[in-house]
């Protein structure tokens, strides 16, 4: 809500699966899913600001045909040769260089730094604090944790996950988890995305 204040927009809900019946969150309504046909209808935009890139996928699928808003906080820097697709989220602090590309919904949280000529694509979060080397590939559905920084020209593949504190300095196969300093694979990811 935050940061939809911060880049002038007001926010006139909260969207969930099956809410609770009269359930209200910092004194706003809660609609469920079903009932967005009739609220875009109204001329709303959404934006789908949860960190589970599979979450994310699934509530696209149910509210496809709506608007969906791009978010940039007025405290980040971004480069004017950087491409943030529809749906996108940028936190205050966060600080993109140039000729990055970024794909639909992804969440770039409080203080990341992503630099040049990295592609990041759909549905992708990047926690806060985590840093991206210059030539990075973040894989679609893939999930950068608090704190995590991937070195220059590492590939991340498709629905990965970094642990929080990680260092990853090696192409990551697709989903896969993995954690440490230097980061290895602790295990298989199957059915996360």
């Amino acid at each position: 809500m935050q940061l939809c204040k911060a880049a002038g927009r007001s926010v006139a809900a909260f969207c969930e699966e099956n809410p609770t019946r009269r359930k209200r969150v910092s004194g706003l309504a809660v609609w469920d899913v079903g009932e967005l046909p009739e609220a875009a209808a109204a001329g709303c935009e959404f934006i789908l600001a949860v960190g589970s890139p599979a979450l994310k996928r699934r509530l696209e699928a149910k509210i496809l045909r709506l608007a969906f808003a791009t978010l940039v906080h007025p405290g980040a820097i971004i480069d004017s040769a950087v491409e943030l697709k529809e749906g996108t989220m940028v936190c205050a602090g966060a600080v993109l260089t140039t000729d990055i590309t970024i794909g639909r919904h992804v969440i770039v949280n409080v203080g990341c730094t992503i630099s040049h000529d990295c592609v990041l694509g759909d549905y992708v979060t990047c926690s806060p604090n985590c840093s991206l080397s210059g030539n990075v590939s973040v894989g679609e559905g893939s999930f950068v944790g608090t704190g995590a920084t991937v070195i220059q020209k590492v590939k991340i593949g498709p629905g990965s996950v970094v642990a929080a504190g990680a260092v990853v300095t090696k192409d990551m196969a697709a989903g896969v988890m993995v954690a440490g300093v230097p980061a290895r694979v602790e295990k298989k990811l199957d059915d996360w995305y």
